[in-house]
């Protein structure tokens, strides 16, 4: 069963976390690592912060366990967790499943080591791509993930605050697999989206860039010219990805 942590719940997660990163300290023969050196204090300021979850066995025993917060828009993942014993069940899967449902509608990320590839297949197996990599030393290197989930109703909100109101379409850049694109909005602010899996993309630079309508179908985004010309409008920029994400 999974549930919501309770601050009587603290003591015992971080007895299960020093247990269950064994295995990641081995594989850089350090044992030194955050998630063994965490104090309850710590764990309890996550606590105050975000969203603790617990997977219990039909003792009551805590077995598995996940931490989240959110922040902009943004819902940060971490110190997902099994007991040793009880790997390779599908409860982390479980676990990170559950947490996304606490956050409906958001963007994901979590980070891990690139010597945990198990860690990582279970994360790409559920959606997540890797979008970052960073060398914390000579000998660890993170890699960051993320995912987003966004139901239709959503999206259409997203995308009719953008279509219109004199918004044009700025920056287009590449960022590691995927692609950011700036749009600059009538009041001077700018938006700022991202792809997800993206498998093509297409700007007509020789267009104007003030943004029309906005149509999506079958995961192809077409960015149209505002519609005053007698041969209607013009696509600007389509892009086929499995998503389109707003991450500012």
């Amino acid at each position: 069963m999974i549930e919501k942590a309770q601050t009587e719940d603290l003591k015992e997660i971080i007895e299960l976390q020093y247990l269950a990163y064994q295995s990641e300290a081995k594989l850089f023969g350090n044992m030194d690592i955050p998630p063994l050196t965490q104090t309850i204090e710590e764990v309890c300021e996550e606590f105050q912060k975000g969203t603790i979850l617990k997977m219990v066995d039909d003792s009551g025993d805590i077995i598995g366990s996940v931490r989240a917060y959110e922040e902009n828009g943004t819902v940060y993942i971490g110190k997902l967790m099994v007991h040793p014993k009880m790997q390779k069940q599908g409860i982390g899967t479980q676990l990170l499943l559950a947490m996304e449902n606490e956050f409906p509608n958001c963007r994901y990320e979590l980070f891990t080591s690139t010597k945990s590839i198990s860690n990582i297949r279970l994360y790409e197996r559920l959606g997540y791509k890797i979008f970052k990599e960073e060398a914390v030393s000579e000998e660890l290197q993170f890699v960051y993930l993320e995912k987003c989930i966004m139901d239709i109703g959503t999206k259409n909100e997203l995308l009719n605050r953008i279509a219109y109101n004199d918004n044009e379409i700025g920056k287009i850049y590449r960022d590691n697999y995927e692609y950011v694109i700036e749009i600059n909005m009538w009041n001077g602010d700018i938006r700022i989206l991202k792809t997800v899996n993206c498998r093509k993309i297409v700007h007509n630079v020789e267009l104007i860039d003030e943004i029309g309508d906005i149509i999506f179908n079958d995961k192809v985004y077409k960015f149209l010219t505002v519609d005053d010309s007698d041969d209607g409008p013009e696509t600007i920029l389509e892009i086929v990805a499995d998503d389109i994400i707003l991450i500012k």
